[in-house]
């Protein structure tokens, strides 16, 4: 198919170029001899005016509730793990050491133990909290788990071992 003879001062049309740049019949004020040309100018002057799908709202159905990524609360879930567990170990050594010692100081003994299991309860809540907010995270599931499997037994071990020391207080007062 060969292309019309061009009149002078009106713009050429290449095969490539896109529509848009293409002069309709309204622009250039001529009557357009094929048919089928000024049915693709229609439709191309259509798309232009019609807004693009991607400008609409997508259909509700297809809006499903998507994971979020929470690669973060899963990082900090596993490193509160990790320090909680670290105080735990560090703790226990502490309250060993304390009772095992005779010429250890009772007072400073026990504000250490009471110190780190403040601070390894504390730890091991958030760890254990930011773990199972991270879990049905798109990114970050396995260290989100182990941040909870790393966080749970401290927290478990800090409330037995406060229990159990409320508890003998309570006894011993009896």
């Amino acid at each position: 198919m060969q292309t019309p003879p061009r009149k002078p001062g009106t713009t050429p049309y290449r095969p490539g170029q896109p529509s848009g740049a293409r002069p309709t019949s309204a622009q250039t004020q001529r009557p357009v001899a094929n048919p089928r040309v000024a049915a693709g100018q229609a439709t191309a002057a259509a798309r232009q005016a019609a807004p693009s799908p991607a400008a609409q709202p997508a259909p509700q159905a297809a809006n499903k509730k998507q994971p979020t990524n929470r690669l973060a609360l899963a990082i900090i879930s596993l490193i509160f793990g990790i320090i909680s567990v670290l105080l735990c170990v560090g703790g226990l050594f502490s309250f060993i050491g304390t009772a095992l010692n005779p010429y250890a100081s009772d007072t400073a003994g026990m504000a250490s133990v009471i110190i780190s299991a403040i601070l390894i309860f504390i730890f091991s809540l958030l760890g254990f909290i930011f773990g199972l907010a991270s879990k049905r995270s798109s990114s970050g599931k396995g260290m989100a788990i182990a941040g909870i499997i790393l966080s749970a037994p401290p927290l478990f071990l800090t409330i037995l071992g406060v229990g159990g020391a409320i508890f003998a207080v309570i006894f011993a007062m009896y």
